[in-house]
């Protein structure tokens, strides 16, 4: 046998082996099908998964282009919001919906309506909320976001015409159903459409949106107010601009490939990946669809495997605690000092003594803005666990330190005024850490099938609670002033400890992932350092494919990796 022949042989040889330790044996080596080929037909997680958070945003800016549009949506549904909750300290509004007191002939708000105001809100939000997962179950997401614009422009229309305490209620339940909406649908299908690498900053550049949205709605209350004090009707004939707009973002958006892949409609799945990921390099759709059908049948297991079925899958199995996991930082939104200095914020700061109360909000409203930029950088780069952990806790002292000013003795004003902007600006920047994380978790805690269900769940319990507190609040404020946040410290303490033992690091991972940590019962606190067999796989499948492309492109020099004579 020739010199060369022996070589040849020799290499072959090793490839051969290469092949077998790589248990590759039996499979085609070609460069142009290793992909179709090698395990990828058993991936729970994207090979783009791995990519740095800079090339993850480069990657999918066609995707991220319609999360910015869907969350721009929902920033111009809180700037509605806003501004319909602050109108109740105008003087032009008072005059208009106000009752008499006293000879003088000033006017007052009943604080009765100012609850049944706000608690219709909150009730038209329960009902859109228990309805709208039946509808997205059946029609889509998208369709889902266009029922509630039209129930917001159904608002605007009663509030724009409103000349009655009676209309202006009617007004308040269109909103509230409009808010019930896309609080529950916009966070899932984020989570279904955002790239798992960049999900936390764009979850938190949405909150950031809603931050700005506060903040412009505040400046433009506290100009109109003051220029124009008792033309009400302004601010709401500039609502509309944002109303008008938050439909052509809506009307962009594709429909949630995972809806599709839900109800075996591969077609028009394929058509929403493409028009989500078209264009980007090396995108496989057959793979990522196989992903998403994989995660989506595991679950349906899940299902059988826990045999429940409807609502009383949120309670089966792992799925009880990722409920209340979800279920607890929701309600801790209420719980920590949202009605008292956000939902009656001009109230409040109004019967703390500040005479312009919408110049609080503005500071505080640019605190949240601020914060919201820290959250965008760090939450995808150290996790989000530390920091709401932590901000929670300090959101609960500064509902103490609330209720401590009550004992500062009111003839040293500056300092009083001083502590009330401390404790208000530490409840924004440590609420819009802690409150605003809990869109995150509601939409990346449940199993794929139940997102739309917890989160009707929890953001019913939020409209609930908050039912209670806008009755509750308006009272508060007269009898006990100040002292009303040490009813939110002691709500908020409990929570705050819950939180440390209970609330897992969601960092990086996807739904396989966060579904195998559940089943193997990893404590909250070890997620971050927890490595899953999803990674494994991946891992596992990519080494293969890189082995292949060597061989591939030189057999000789896959040869000598392997030690290998050639």
């Amino acid at each position: 046998m020739s010199p060369r022949s022996t070589s040849s042989t020799a290499t072959l040889n090793a490839i051969e082996k290469t092949v077998q330790d790589l248990e590759l044996d039996n499979m085609e080596i070609d460069k142009k099908e290793w992909q179709s080929s090698i395990d990828a037909g058993s991936l729970y997680k994207s090979r783009f998964d791995n990519l740095t958070i800079g090339q993850a945003l480069w990657t999918f800016r066609k995707a991220l282009f319609y999360c910015f549009c869907i969350f721009t949506g929902r920033m111009l549904e809180y700037f509605a919001m806003v501004v319909t909750g602050a109108i109740l300290v105008n003087p032009g509004f008072i005059k208009q919906f106000g009752d008499p007191i006293g000879m003088l002939g000033s006017t007052i708000l009943d604080p009765n309506w100012i609850s049944a105001w706000g608690a219709v809100g909150s009730a038209g939000g329960v009902i859109a909320m228990l309805s709208i997962t039946w509808f997205a179950d059946r029609f889509g997401r998208k369709l889902s976001l266009l029922l509630a614009w039209l129930f917001t422009a159904c608002s605007m229309i009663c509030l724009t015409t409103a000349n009655s305490k009676g209309v202006w209620l009617v007004g308040q339940i269109f909103m509230g159903a409009g808010i019930g909406i896309i609080g529950v649908i916009v966070a899932p299908y984020g989570m279904e459409i955002c790239p798992t690498r960049v999900r936390g900053l764009v979850l938190s550049a949405a909150i950031f949106w809603g931050a700005i949205a506060t903040l412009l709605a505040s400046v433009m209350m506290n100009e109109l107010t003051k220029r124009h004090p008792l033309n009400w009707h302004l601010p709401i004939y500039a609502t509309w601009g944002p109303v008008g707009f938050m439909l052509l973002c809506f009307l962009v958006v594709p429909e949630s490939p995972w809806f599709y892949a839900r109800h075996g409609d591969k077609d028009n799945a394929m058509k929403a990946l493409r028009k989500l990921y078209g264009g980007v390099p090396g995108y496989d759709f057959e793979e990522e669809y196989s992903i998403i059908v994989r995660t989506v049948e595991h679950e349906r297991s899940q299902i059988q495997a826990n045999k429940a079925s409807g609502w009383t899958d949120l309670w089966k199995g792992t799925n009880g605690k990722r409920t209340i996991s979800a279920t607890i930082i929701s309600a801790s939104v209420q719980l920590g000092g949202f009605p008292l200095l956000y939902s009656f914020a001009p109230l409040t700061y109004a019967y703390a003594g500040f005479s312009n109360p919408f110049q609080v909000i503005v500071i505080t409203s640019t605190v949240q803005c601020v914060v919201v930029l820290f959250m965008m950088s760090v939450f995808d780069r150290y996790g989000r666990r530390p920091f709401v952990t932590t901000s929670y806790s300090f959101q609960a002292i500064s509902m103490l330190l609330w209720g401590c000013m009550n004992y500062v003795d009111p003839k040293k004003g500056q300092n009083r005024f001083a502590g009330l902007y401390f404790s208000a600006c530490l409840w924004a920047a440590t609420a819009t850490i802690a409150g605003n994380s809990q869109t995150l978790y509601v939409a990346e805690l449940p199993a794929a099938y139940l997102r739309i269900k917890t989160g009707v769940f929890c953001y019913v319990l939020h409209a609930v609670i908050g039912i209670v507190f806008t009755f509750a609040v308006p009272r508060m404020l007269t009898t006990i002033g100040l002292k009303s946040g040490f009813v939110f410290f002691a709500t908020a303490t409990p929570i705050a400890i819950f939180l440390w033992f209970f609330l897992p690091e969601t960092k990086w991972r996807s739904a396989a992932e966060i579904d195998e940590l559940y089943e193997r019962r990893i404590p909250a606190w070890r997620w971050n350092k927890t490595r899953t067999k999803v990674e494994d796989q991946l891992d596992e499948v990519t080494r293969k494919g890189e082995a292949i492309n060597t061989i591939a492109r030189d057999p000789h020099e896959m040869a000598i990796r392997s030690g290998m004579p050639h």
